[in-house]
């Protein structure tokens, strides 16, 4: 018996070098953001692609968790949620002009559904890789 896993994209944004004065004046780092996407279709588990294709240092992740988006959009289900991990670990380094992928996540999705993505960021580079319309609004703490 042959099973293949397929992996679909169900929300995603062109990674693009962000203006200077896209960011906070005093940068991310040491600051959580919390966004919040509309995924098209669902599925059972999921893997985040972080990237730093633009950046001129390394990028410090601290932590990355998924939560289910309660209504408010600012608010999360606390219940849902899960850190992801990178190759094992909760935090990672990501190369300047690099990306990583997470480790495969079980997490049911439903179409159409809101999830929250919060990352912690430990250095943050002075030029970030970002997607300046991203039409949505970001929470940063």
């Amino acid at each position: 018996m042959l099973f293949v896993l397929l992996w679909i994209t169900t929300w995603a944004c062109s990674p693009t070098r962000l203006a200077p004065n896209a960011l906070p004046t005093n940068g991310l780092t040491d600051c959580s953001v919390r966004q919040v996407v509309h995924t098209s279709v669902g599925g059972e588990g999921l893997k985040l692609t972080l990237s730093n294709l633009h950046s001129d240092s390394t990028l410090e992740i601290e932590s990355v968790f998924i939560a289910r988006t309660q209504t408010s959009c600012s608010s999360i289900d606390p219940e849902s949620a899960k850190y992801l991990t990178f190759s094992g670990n909760q935090s990672v380094r990501i190369m300047s002009e690099s990306q990583v992928i997470s480790d495969p996540l079980d997490f049911h999705i439903s179409a159409g559904e809101l999830l929250s993505i919060t990352i912690h960021y430990g250095h943050v580079p002075t030029r970030m890789t970002g997607h300046g319309g991203s039409r949505t609004t970001s929470y940063i703490l």
